[in-house]
């Protein structure tokens, strides 16, 4: 079979051969030797060739294994390699032939009864690629069993670190780590030497971290693997790269989390998901930092992709296009299926570009959902988020007193964790609330504390929505804040105009019929109106105006 120049170019990398000639004739020593080893001598040097990173030598070696087994008739030894090469395409990306040879070693195994192999083949997949944490509770559980009746400790090992992270992602946060932190000590005492099954056994425990917010055991758990990153699977490094960032990226710390970000995305190392997520990571940042358009450049290609789905809500969110990222968010929440800590945010989000979309009914629902997994879970961040949520539709419907008791009750849970992004929005968000009972005097607190937060972390868009809350004073005490109605917010003649047409009760249809605009630039001048003034609904822009509103700008006293 004649070689393409990317295969050539493959072999010269990897060989230092200057001339086809040379390439071809290694390659035809290399199919030699392959054609002449044994099935078990052909697994032992595809598992070499992945934990050195040669996926293509890995996955050459165990398919030409797996054909060995079943020549001879070891339909348990062609099962064992048929799980290792779900680990192999698994790195490459190739969902397709993940599921083929899950389903393959299966097969294999239809009429040989129970044996260890099931439960090798059950955790074929890496944890983290697995979003139900129900189904990846039950093969755990599936494995666990096998485990136990087999004498395999290291798959018993392995089981109890997936049934962890099970437990963590269905919010039963403590004991999914009490579970994940029993089977890291016991990889530190050396309990665990396959490479494969400690890098995928560390990434469920980097994982829940990620998943909980724990930076300080995030932080201990990637030191440690620091210390001796040279015994370790490089698809492990890579998601302790990933984890890592999204860590500093909690803390605020963007230049460390794009410093172990950057090399992810486009690196050999790990799998499309650890690229989509470190991709999905960095545009989060961006998002933050209001380089749009890097952000966007950074998830193309990753539409297709779970993990960028909610930063590309995001992003939709940030240049004011709600109907989309609701419809993102949708697509997210759904596809989490019973991933109760990591729906939390998305579910938070969702209630805010649903008020925003002025669809009270739909915040409403995602509240109630939040709550239901406020009453099942054993996480304080997630119950931050339930708060938040509440917060904001409280204030909307004009209940502050409430507003206020759910905000403050978010920042006394907050103590104790390191999330000054977090705590800063829950801080802005308060201080609207108290603006408008009004205790103008702790509004201005809370807002000067969200804005120093933000401005150190360099969030660009909440910076401005907290610089426009302080932007103008009271005449006498120089402390309190302008009424609304007196802010004019940097609106232009044109935006003044719909803004009173809204006010009158005009529909979009009717304002742009008036002012001989098309709806499409009309819904625009709303949005950018509504950006402007920090209002999240044509109600609450009606009561800004009053019934004296004028199209022409009001004098500041």
């Amino acid at each position: 079979m004649a070689m393409g120049s990317e295969e050539l170019e493959q072999i010269r990398s990897a060989t230092g051969l200057a001339d086809e000639a040379s390439c071809i004739s290694q390659t035809a020593r290399s199919r030699e030797v392959l054609e002449a080893a044994d099935a078990k001598a052909l697994e032992a040097q595809g598992l070499s060739c992945y934990e050195s990173g040669a996926l293509e030598g890995a996955r050459a070696a165990l398919e030409q294994s797996f054909a060995r087994y079943l020549h001879e008739g070891d339909r348990h030894g062609a099962a064992r390699v048929a799980a290792r090469l779900v680990g192999v395409y698994e790195v490459s990306g190739a969902e397709a032939a993940c599921r083929g040879w899950e389903q393959r070693g299966l097969r294999v195994l239809d009429n040989v009864g129970p044996c260890v192999e099931r439960g090798y083949l059950a955790l074929s997949r890496t944890g983290c690629e697995i979003h139900d944490p129900a189904e990846l509770g039950r093969r755990a559980e599936l494995a666990l069993l096998t485990a136990h009746e087999f004498g395999d400790h290291q798959l018993e090992l392995r089981a109890r670190a997936e049934l962890g992270l099970a437990l963590v992602g269905q919010g039963r946060v403590n004991a999914g780590f009490a579970l994940l932190d029993e089977v890291m000590v016991a990889i530190a005492a050396g309990e665990m030497q396959a490479v494969d099954m400690r890098g995928r056994t560390i990434c469920s425990m980097l994982s829940a971290c990620e998943r909980t917010g724990d930076i300080a055991r995030a932080e201990y758990w990637c030191s440690r693997l620091e210390r001796e990153p040279q015994r370790e699977h490089p698809v492990v490094l890579t998601h302790c790269r990933v984890t890592r960032g999204a860590v500093d990226g909690l803390r605020g710390d963007w230049e460390g989390a794009e410093a172990c970000l950057a090399g992810t995305i486009h690196g050999d190392a790990g799998t499309r998901y650890h690229r989509a997520l470190a991709a999905a990571k960095l545009a989060e940042i961006r998002i933050k930092q209001g380089r749009f358009t890097e952000a966007a450049d950074l998830l193309a290609g990753f539409e297709d992709r779970f993990e960028a789905t909610p930063t590309r809500a995001l992003l939709c969110f940030e240049q004011g296009q709600y109907q989309r990222a609701a419809a993102l968010l949708r697509s997210a929440i759904r596809d989490l299926g019973d991933d109760r800590l990591r729906l939390a945010p998305l579910l938070s989000l969702a209630i805010e570009v649903d008020l925003l979309r002025n669809e009270l009914a739909a915040a409403e629902v995602g509240l109630e959902r939040l709550r239901e997994l406020e009453a099942c879970c054993e996480s304080d961040e997630l119950h931050v988020y339930a708060r938040l949520g509440a917060g904001r539709i409280a204030r909307q419907t004009g209940d502050l007193a409430a507003a206020v008791d759910e905000l403050e009750s978010a920042l006394k849970l907050l103590r104790a964790y390191e999330r000054p992004l977090l705590a800063a929005e829950v801080r802005l968000e308060l201080a609207r609330a108290l603006r408008s009972l009004p205790d103008v005097a702790a509004a201005r607190v809370e807002a000067e504390a969200a804005l120093v937060a933000f401005r150190r972390l360099g969030v660009v868009s909440q910076a401005k929505r907290a610089e426009q809350l302080l932007a103008a004073r009271d005449g006498s005490e120089g402390d309190a804040f302008v009424r609304d109605s007196e802010l004019p917010e940097g609106l232009t003649r044109r935006e003044r105009e719909v803004a009173g047409l809204v006010a009158q009760g005009l529909t979009n249809r009717e304002i742009a019929a008036r002012l001989v605009l098309s709806v499409r630039t009309v819904e625009g001048h709303i949005d950018r109106v509504l950006g402007k003034l920090d209002l999240h609904s044509r109600t609450q822009l009606a009561v800004w105006h009053g019934p004296t509103f004028s199209v022409e700008p009001r004098t500041i006293r």
